[in-house]
C-alpha cells in the first residue's frame, strides 16, 4: 500500500496533523497502538485541559476545526503573576502583577478547552475524512529509509510506501530513535500534578500563576459548570513533596490546595481525579532524517508552563503542512524538509530554555534569586515596550516563518525581518 503522508502516533499532535495534511489533498495513513476517543465515547477520567493561544485558534479556524470548539472553551484574557516568599510557615505575597490581552490589542490571550472535547472532535473529524486511513491497534516495527520514499513495516507485517513519515509518536518516539535522530534529556525532580477545582469567587477569564518553593501553581480558566466557577490547575512540585500531596486524604489535599493558591478564588475543592506525571526537559537535536520529520513531544518536551507545549506543536504542524501545501510535489524532499527544520528548530530551542529557566527560577529558595525574581517581574511589567514584547512571545508568534511562493517554487524563511532564500 502506498500513501503520501504516514504518521505513527494519533494523539492530538498527530491526529491533528492528519487532519491538516489531507486538507491539502494528500493522502494519509495515521496509526497508533491505543484507542482514542472516537467521538462517540470519551474517557471521563482525564480532566485535562489545553490553552489554544492565539495562533493556534488562527489555524484551528483555517482548518475549519474551531467552530466546533468555540462553545465550550473558556477566553484567556489575562495572566495574573503572583510571586510568594515563606514568612514563618506563612505564605505571604511579594509581587502580584498582571498581564492584559488588551496591551497587545487581543481580546484574549487565547481560550482554554477540555482535552476530552478536543479529541472528541478532532477524533471524528479524522475518522470521517475521505483521505485519511486511522489504524488503531497497530505500531509500528521497523522503518526503512529511501532516496524517493519510506517503507513503515506494521506489527500485522503490513508495509507502507510514503513519501513522508511523521514521528508523531511522543517523547519516547520510536521513529526518533530508529532514524538515529539524537535528543538531549534534562531531569526536573518535579512532578506535575493535574486536576480540575471548584471555588466560590469567579476567575473573570484570568489565569494565574503562583511562584514558591518547588514550582509554580497555575490557575487555568474553564467554563462554568451551571453555577459553580471551575478551573483547572497545574501545579509544579518538587517529586518528594509530590508524592506526600499524592498520598493524602480528598480534606488534606484540599486544605493543601487552598492555602497553595492563596485564596484568591477562594477555598478549593477538587473535582476531578488526579492527573501526575515526571516533569522534564527533552529537545532533539534534529527534527529531521531523510523523508521524515519529527513534530510534537517526538520533538519537544518541556514542563507544562506558560501554556507552551501544545501550542509549539501546532506550529511544527503548520509550518510542514505550509510546506506540504505551497509544493506538493516536494513532499519529503531533502528541500523541503530542511526549510522545515531552519523554520522550526531555533524557535523550539529558544522556547525550550526560557521555559526551563523560568521554571529554575519559580522553584528556586535561595533568597538571592527569589529577591531577583520579584525585581525581575517589577522591571519587567512597567517596561511597557519590552512587557509587550515579551507576551508577544508568550503567545506562541513564531520567530521563524515560512512562506511558499508555488508560483517560483521558492521557499522563503523570514526570520526576524530578514528574508532568506
Amino acid at each position: 500500500m502506498a500513501v503520501d503522508v504516514f504518521i505513527s502516533g494519533a494523539g492530538y499532535s498527530g491526529l491533528l496533523a492528519a487532519y491538516a495534511l489531507a486538507e491539502t489533498g494528500l493522502s494519509v495513513q495515521c496509526v497508533d497502538p491505543k484507542r482514542i476517543p472516537d467521538g462517540k465515547s470519551c474517557s471521563i477520567k482525564d480532566h485535562r485541559s489545553t490553552a489554544h493561544l492565539a495562533p493556534t485558534v488562527h489555524f484551528f479556524e483555517e482548518l475549519g476545526i474551531w467552530k466546533y470548539l468555540v462553545d465550550d472553551a473558556e477566553p484567556l484574557a489575562a495572566l495574573r503573576v503572583i510571586d510568594t516568599y515563606n514568612r514563618n510557615g506563612n505564605i505571604e505575597v511579594r509581587t502580584d502583577k498582571s498581564f492584559l490581552a488588551h496591551d497587545i490589542n487581543n481580546q484574549q490571550f487565547g481560550f482554554n478547552v477540555a482535552l476530552n472535547t478536543s479529541k472528541k472532535v478532532l477524533g471524528q473529524l479524522v475518522q470521517e475524512h475521505p483521505k485519511i486511513d486511522l489504524q488503531l491497534g497497530k505500531k509500528v516495527c521497523d522503518i526503512k529509509q529511501n532516496f524517493q520514499s519510506v517503507d513503515v513495516i506494521l506489527s500485522n507485517g503490513e508495509q507502507i510506501e510514503a513519501r513522508l513519515l511523521v514521528g508523531a509518536d511522543g517523547r519516547d518516539s520510536f521513529v526518533r530513535e530508529k532514524v538515529g535522530l539524537p535528543v538531549k534529556r534534562f531531569s526536573l525532580s518535579q512532578d506535575a500534578l493535574a486536576f480540575t477545582v471548584e471555588h466560590a469567587r469567579s476567575h473573570e477569564s484570568v489565569s494565574a500563576e503562583i511562584y514558591f518553593d518547588g514550582g509554580p501553581f497555575t490557575f487555568v480558566p474553564l467554563p462554568k459548570l451551571g453555577n459553580i466557577n471551575q478551573s483547572a490547575i497545574v501545579w509544579m512540585e518538587r517529586s518528594e513533596n509530590a508524592a506526600l500531596l499524592k498520598a493524602m486524604s480528598e480534606f488534606e489535599f484540599n486544605q493543601a490546595i487552598t492555602k497553595r493558591s492563596l485564596e484568591i478564588f477562594g477555598p478549593l475543592k477538587r473535582t476531578s481525579n488526579l492527573n501526575s506525571w515526571p516533569a522534564k526537559v527533552q529537545l532533539a537535536k534534529r527534527l529531521v532524517a531523510s523523508r521524515v520529520a519529527l513534530i510534537g513531544e517526538a520533538a519537544h518536551v518541556i514542563p507544562p508552563i506558560g501554556a507552551q507545549g501544545f501550542n509549539m506543536s501546532v506550529q511544527d504542524i503548520k509550518v510542514l503542512t505550509d510546506l506540504a501545501n505551497g509544493n506538493p510535489s516536494a513532499l519529503g524532499s531533502y528541500r523541503m524538509l530542511s526549510a522545515y527544520e531552519r523554520a522550526r528548530l531555533r524557535d523550539i530551542k529558544l522556547r525550550v530554555s526560557a521555559i526551563a529557566v523560568l521554571n529554575e527560577v519559580s522553584k528556586s529558595s535561595n533568597p538571592f534569586v527569589k529577591g531577583m525574581r520579584s525585581i525581575g517581574l517589577d522591571v519587567l511589567h512597567s517596561l511597557t515596550p519590552f512587557r509587550k514584547r515579551i507576551m508577544q512571545f508568550g503567545l506562541g508568534n513564531p520567530i521563524i516563518e515560512v512562506k511558499v511562493d508555488k508560483k517560483n517554487s521558492k521557499i522563503h524563511i523570514i526570520d526576524q525581518g530578514v528574508g532568506m532564500t
